[in-house]
């Protein structure tokens, strides 16, 4: 009998696979997030952020697989991109560090449709450094109290994912 999971991905390619997770503060992705449903008026569902959701999927795989997935600060990505793309491919995922891996062509991404202006900057950028923000998306912006716990819930589950993180 087969498994939920391997219905939906087969346990064998799982074990084959080198895991990255790539992470963000919920004091930017949440508000970031609120923000982006908000202004195309659709309901901000607090279970749709998922940190607890990502802690099990990462405990899942660190035990099925026998090793810890790598784990990337998207913040650190974006202030040091050199820096932790060269140690993300000596993390062991098999993949030489290749300059090119930190530029690409801008390009439309028809799946980011769904959320039009959401991801405006990264599908247009033609490396890490143009997604930086000269000025936070969440400035000026008002979080009801809800919002405010769901970032206080979600960041010792950010800060526990964060300590396996390749760093600088």
């Amino acid at each position: 009998m087969t498994s939920f999971i391997d219905e939906l991905v087969p346990i064998d390619f799982l074990k084959r696979c080198k895991h990255t997770f790539i992470i963000r503060t919920p004091r930017k992705a949440v508000p970031s997030n609120y923000r982006a449903f908000i202004g195309v008026n659709r309901e901000f569902i607090h279970d749709d952020i998922g940190y607890p959701e990502l802690q099990a999927l990462f405990e899942f795989l660190t035990q099925f697989t026998g090793t810890r997935p790598a784990v990337v600060d998207a913040g650190d990505l974006v202030s040091e991109p050199t820096a932790i793309m060269r140690m993300y491919c000596e993390s062991g995922i098999n993949d030489r560090f290749e300059p090119s891996m930190l530029e690409w062509r801008p390009e439309r991404v028809q799946a980011f449709d769904k959320y039009a202006g959401w991801h405006d900057e990264a599908q247009y950028s033609t490396g890490f450094n143009q997604i930086q923000k000269k000025k936070d998306n969440t400035d000026g912006l008002v979080l009801p109290e809800d919002v405010q716990q769901l970032i206080e819930r979600s960041m010792p589950i950010y800060e526990a994912l964060r300590e396996f993180g390749i760093r600088v």
